[in-house]
């Protein structure tokens, strides 16, 4: 057996390992044989052969759909531990990882948490987190893996479930999950002062965050209800913040999970809601602001005040705007629950223009006197409903941010003169006078 290692250690770190002279199913048979060997002892031999089957399964699909016809991840929950080596124990985890993504048509993600996978997992998760010397930076790769794999066992529980007709049920899947969040909840609340200062640890956080991202609407106040309250507000805006400055408004993907995190928490934790303000508008006071505005004699700002000043806010509030519907989506969600779904306030937080879209989508847009009222009667009083204004400005290709700006706020000045446009209140049925 020892002389098999020398071949596997090439295969496993080669090109070969998915070309296709080698890729034949007899040979991944014996490749998988070697790997969980309960009764070989050769842990060298074993990790080469698991890491051989990693490279298989990350560059060829059809050598996933085998190993998964075999039930290799049954196997591999059978065995894992994390009394084993590490080499070994993070091998079989990635391996684990790779095959329960939920991608296409899988269903190994299900069949894992049926098996009690998540179980599992987080009594591995808890050992390393309630040692004595926990932070153990040398455990951090075993912390991410297991992370990752807990990411893909729940994603039919939150709000990435693809498949509604076949949600999974929290309590059911995850019975203990007051004990599961709080264990994740000390890991994401370990201090770091800067993405920088400790680019692992970031890591680790980001998986957390994923798993955050599954849990149901419902549970999510939870998240400010067990462990320590401010160190997870704390390390959720860190992450909040690191993310918008690292995007620079290149609107990547990346940054909707932990838009999705914070607008979920502050739709269902009210009591978050000032902290978070205070973090993404620093010197900002609504209640100032309103009182500024019924001094000129303004119903409505058309732009946010302070809107050139370089905080977290504003920059999301840019995004409230963007070519991804993605992130449009999560932006616009995350300020309106932000200022706890209060119209008003939400037009006072971002300026008319950026509140928009997401008022009209909410029907707390009015068009005009004939919001939710009898349009044809209402149209008989009036001698006919407001006109569209003939002088819109269209869309420039190539036009600057600020011109974009501007050509908004004119039209939507316009609209609002010809009483096609009026801001309701979340609770009112009639337009705001």
């Amino acid at each position: 057996m020892n002389l098999l290692l020398p071949s596997i250690h090439f295969v496993s770190c080669a090109e070969e390992a998915h070309s296709t002279p080698f890729l034949l199913e007899k040979n991944i048979k014996i490749v998988s044989d070697i790997a969980l060997d309960i009764k070989n002892d050769n842990i060298e031999l074993k990790v080469e052969a698991a890491k051989c089957l990693v490279n298989m399964i990350f560059k060829s699909t059809p050598m996933c759909s085998l190993l998964e016809n075999w039930k290799i991840h049954f196997k591999i929950l059978e065995i894992i531990d994390i009394s084993m080596p590490q080499s070994y124990a993070f091998a079989n985890l990635r391996i684990l990882f790779l095959i329960s993504r939920p991608v296409g048509d899988s269903t190994v993600y299900r069949e894992l948490a049926n098996a009690k996978a998540i179980d599992k997992l987080y009594a591995m998760l808890k050992k390393i987190v309630d040692e004595a010397d926990f932070p153990n930076t040398v455990q951090f790769p075993i912390i991410k893996e297991i992370l990752q794999i807990l990411f893909n066992l729940t994603i039919g529980m939150g709000s990435l479930n693809n498949k509604p007709d076949e949600q999974m049920d929290y309590q059911t899947y995850v019975p203990n999950y007051e004990e599961v969040i709080t264990t994740l909840l000390k890991i994401f609340g370990l201090p770091l002062e800067s993405p920088t200062a400790n680019p692992a640890l970031l890591d680790i956080k980001n998986c957390v965050i994923n798993c955050f991202v599954n849990i149901p609407l419902q549970y999510f106040s939870i998240l400010v209800i067990l462990g320590d309250k401010d160190a997870t507000l704390k390390a959720l805006f860190d992450m909040l913040e690191w993310e918008v400055i690292a995007d620079a408004g290149q609107e990547k993907k990346s940054i909707v999970t932990i838009f999705m995190v914070v607008q979920n928490l502050l739709a269902r934790a009210p009591d978050a809601r000032p902290y978070a303000f205070t973090r993404l508008f620093p010197g900002r006071d609504l209640e100032r602001e309103r009182a500024l505005s019924e001094d000129k004699g303004e119903a409505i700002n058309m732009d946010a005040f302070d809107k050139d000043a370089v905080t977290i806010g504003n920059k999301i509030i840019k995004y409230m705007t963007s070519m991804s519907m993605a992130i449009k989506f999560v932006s616009n969600e995350l300020l309106f629950s932000l200022v706890g779904e209060n119209a008003d306030d939400f037009v006072r937080l971002t300026g008319f223009g950026n509140a928009a879209g997401l008022l009209a989508m909410r029907n707390l847009f009015g068009m005009g006197k004939h919001l939710n009222r009898d349009t044809l009667s209402e149209t008989k009083k009036q001698g006919g409903a407001p006109k569209i204004p003939d002088n819109l400005q269209p869309a420039k290709e190539g036009e600057s941010e600020e011109e974009k700006e501007q050509r908004q706020r004119e039209n939507l000045e316009k609209m609002i003169e010809a009483g096609l446009i009026q801001v309701v209140k979340k609770d009112d049925t009639n337009p705001k006078k």
